[in-house]
């Protein structure tokens, strides 16, 4: 069984909704041939309490998900990007992505002592 954004219900002790993977392989791409890209980050502790959903577009990835309710042992949260910003994210070797994503987590939610402990990058687009 796998959380809404892939990651195992029991990661970190968060409360999390669970899908199936086939529910996962549901979920269209924004556009045919649109790239989209986002990295699933799980943090210690709460980062955000507010609304599940942030935005600021002078940051690339440009929107967080609060993925979990931060009732328990942490928090998870998704930042992703599409289009042009999705691509300059996929250039980047992995660790320079998973700290642009941690600078629009901290930038975002005004956490700056926000750090992450695990981090994975996930796909939703047809390329």
């Amino acid at each position: 069984m796998w959380t809404s954004h892939g990651w195992p219900a029991a990661l970190a002790g968060t409360t999390l909704v669970a899908m199936t993977d086939d529910l996962l392989d549901c979920v269209p791409p924004l556009a045919v041939g649109v790239p989209v890209v986002g990295v699933v980050m799980t943090f210690a502790t709460a980062v955000y309490h507010g609304p599940r959903q942030l935005w600021d577009f002078t940051c690339n990835p440009p929107l967080i998900w609060i993925g979990s309710s931060a009732e328990g042992a942490g928090q998870t949260v998704v930042t992703w990007a599409a289009g042009d910003d999705a691509d300059e994210l996929l250039a980047m070797p992995e660790q320079m992505r998973f700290d642009r994503a941690l600078a629009s987590v901290r930038t975002i939610t005004g956490n700056c002592g926000a750090m992450y402990t695990a981090a994975e990058t996930r796909m939703w687009t047809d390329r």
